[in-house]
């Protein structure tokens, strides 16, 4: 979700608020789903290195084939110009169907209609729409796609995930120039055999499909990102071995209890996803691939990591282990000095180690749901990290304890996102007080944390663009005093999905 729409959100939120004491409905779930392979730029700048991290980004932060082109999101703006139309996102806007508008725009290149309420799309929409390379209808209602889709000549990225659609129209096959296909999350009967003859696929997903035969992804030998999850699969294929201009790959939601050795078959991987697998202590296969820069490896019964596997990876930027069975991290967690991304929620363990107050590239950190963590420790390692941006401690103690955030807090003085969502305050203003003293501070969730109140302390704020706040439980006395106390920027939002949104 853009700003944009966030505020258009707060808007009508506090408008309903004011008149009526009736909660409002958020806005529809988006969903988190990749599509387009961002390479790793050696010559980022440490403060951007975040963005160059295969795999964490949503959809509609890449922009693979764009260029500089203008994207609009606005169907008024857009026709004041219609040939200069190349480009049109119509997210979540609560769409039964598509506009008419649309169809004056002929030079459109990119529609993205994702988060919306299709049922359909029409018929001659390749003739309507003719030079169509990037197509987006993910979460929607479709149950079918136009039989005439195959006259999209130049389409080269296709999204289709989270819709109701059983089969792939017929003559599918001759999209040739299709790059990107994602089919996740639809009610396929079966796995559809036209994918195999797209040979110039480079990212394909799929979910929830039982996969017996895997021979016949031989023919896609150009893939560079490979999506099968939750398709049942308990060892790896032995075919995959054959792709070897694989970057990306992701088997999360399956049975894998073992990392095979030929793992370095694939040199090229760069992001490899293995969450919600069996998989228990023995990663030293891992170290094999020199090139992984992201790796996932959360809700996974691991229990300990050897001291040198850690020494073994320096190249890592990102590592998930949140939800494992880990007691306790490594100190040689601090080999990983280009470290930007640290996910260690959901765990058991009682400290960080010392040693990552090595890894001073460190930007975003995440330590939510661990009711063993002490918290004044961990924000004075914290606070030796100098580009720290991001830091979730979603119900951090558990229900039962309330949460008295040190002083060291303070020291984070570059923080920009903090989630507290879900721990109890013993005394509101005194915490709020403390938060408020992190000037560079641009989203901040206090949803499921008691407030009540529209505190002064907002005010001092200036750079606040995102508030997570249980708006629908606050007095409309209080509701009425936000708009004076907060910067003219600042979106409210529901505090569920508060990571996810873009600033």
């Amino acid at each position: 979700m853009t700003l944009f729409a966030m505020q258009t959100f707060t808007r009508f939120l506090i408008g309903w608020l004011l008149s009526s004491a009736v909660a409002c409905q958020a806005p529809k779930e988006q969903k988190n789903t990749v599509l387009a392979s961002v390479k790793p730029n050696p010559t980022a700048s440490p403060e951007n290195e975040v963005n160059d991290i295969p795999g964490l980004h949503r959809v509609e932060e890449l922009s693979p084939y764009s260029g500089e082109k203008k994207i609009f999101t606005s169907l008024i703006e857009a026709q004041q110009n219609p040939a200069q139309v190349f480009r049109l996102q119509l997210n979540s806007l609560r769409l039964h169907q598509l506009p008419a508008e649309v169809w004056q725009f002929k030079q459109l290149e990119e529609l993205y209609v994702s988060d919306n309420y299709l049922t359909n799309l029409p018929d001659d929409l390749a003739q309507k729409l003719p030079r169509l390379r990037i197509l987006d209808v993910s979460n929607n209602h479709l149950k079918r796609l136009p039989s005439a889709l195959n006259q999209l000549n130049d389409l080269e990225y296709l999204n289709i995930s989270f819709n109701q659609i059983t089969a792939l129209p017929t003559d599918f096959a001759k999209l040739q120039k299709l790059q990107v296909l994602n089919l996740e999350n639809n009610t396929f009967r079966n796995l559809p055999i036209e994918i195999f003859s797209l040979s110039n696929l480079k990212h394909l997903l799929i979910r929830h499909l039982k996969i017996k035969d895997f021979s016949q992804f031989l023919t896609l030998k150009n893939l560079q990102q490979l999506s099968l999850e939750d398709c049942g699969i308990s060892a790896f294929p032995a075919e995959i071995w054959q792709f070897q201009h694989l970057e990306r790959l992701s088997l999360a939601h399956n049975q894998l209890d073992k990392i095979p050795a030929e793992i370095d078959r694939l040199p090229k991987l760069v992001y490899l996803n293995l969450a919600h697998n069996r998989l228990k202590n023995d990663l030293n296969s891992l170290t094999k691939l020199k090139r992984l820069l992201n790796l996932d490896l959360s809700y996974n019964p691991i229990s300990s990591i050897a001291d040198d596997w850690w020494t073994n990876m320096p190249q890592l930027k990102a590592i998930n282990l949140s939800f494992t069975a880990l007691e306790e991290v490594s100190s040689q967690m601090n080999q990983l000095k280009g470290l930007v991304w640290l996910g260690l929620s959901g765990t058991k363990i009682r400290e960080l180690p010392t040693g990552l107050g090595e890894c001073t590239r460190l930007q975003d950190v995440y330590l939510s749901y661990n009711p063993n963590l002490k918290m004044s420790e961990t924000l004075q390692i914290l606070s030796n990290l100098p580009k720290l941006k991001a830091l979730s401690l979603v119900n951090v103690r558990g229900k039962q304890v309330e949460l008295s955030l040190p002083k060291e807090i303070a020291n984070l003085r570059y923080l920009r996102k903090l989630d507290l969502k879900g721990n109890r305050f013993g005394n509101a203003e005194v915490e709020l007080n403390k938060i408020t003293k992190l000037a560079d501070l641009e989203a901040v969730n206090l949803s499921g944390c008691g407030f009540r109140q529209a505190f002064v302390g907002f005010a001092q704020l200036k750079n606040l663009r995102l508030l997570g706040l249980d708006i629908q439980n606050m007095p409309r006395s209080e509701v009425q005093k936000l708009p004076k106390l907060l910067a003219p920027q600042t979106a409210i939002v529901d505090g569920s999905e508060f990571f996810e949104y873009k600033l």
